[in-house]
């Protein structure tokens, strides 16, 4: 089984972002399929906001992307006096400097130099449900009921054959480190697993 193309819809699994100094932060967003998120800061210097997750009545969030924030200046306290209230985290990340956001904490950011950054997704067990969820969203947001409902189903089997293939072992590099101690080869050199 295949992942549907159309779950990844609008999104990058990877970019590479180049910045300069002088802007306001971006606006507040989270990733919108749910996914965790790896910054990792190759030159330069960018200043990072996390919002914990839980605390959207603070943070503006748009009905129509409900990943992103309506919060154009959150500097700007006047205009959004509810962000000051929210819990945030600030991050100055520097060259080989590398961040983990889990889904559902927002963030924002800001170029404090010159600077390239990297920016992975990833998803695993702990978000698979969420991810599910967010891709049948976008679909019922663009007006395709069934194509949601097929994605739904389709990434609600997949996940289990996912989890199983990992753990027999696929995509597992043995020239990484891997010393073979786990999955079904592990499990059939273990005692405490034979009948």
């Amino acid at each position: 089984m295949q992942m549907p193309q159309g779950a990844f819809a609008g999104s990058h699994h990877v970019e590479i972002l180049f910045g300069a100094p002088g802007g306001l932060f971006s606006s507040p967003r989270r990733d919108m399929l749910q996914r965790h998120l790896w910054m990792t800061q190759v030159y330069g210097e960018r200043e990072i906001i996390l919002y914990e997750p839980g605390q959207e009545h603070r943070l503006y969030v748009d009905a129509r992307c409900p990943w992103q924030s309506n919060a154009r200046d959150i500097e700007d306290h006047a205009a959004c006096p509810s962000l000051r209230q929210a819990r945030s985290h600030r991050i100055v990340m520097r060259p080989g400097d590398a961040l983990f956001v889990p889904c559902g904490f927002w963030y924002a950011a800001r170029d404090l130099s010159m600077n390239i950054s990297v920016v992975f997704d990833q998803i695993e067990a702990g978000n698979w449900n969420d991810f599910i969820e967010a891709a049948a969203a976008a679909q019922y947001r663009s007006d395709h009921r069934l194509r949601a409902l097929a994605y739904s189903a389709a990434l609600r089997v997949l996940g289990p054959l996912l989890r199983t293939a990992e753990w027999l072992g696929a995509g597992r590099a043995l020239d990484w480190g891997h010393d073979g101690s786990s999955g079904w080869k592990a499990a059939r050199r273990c005692t405490a697993h034979r009948l």
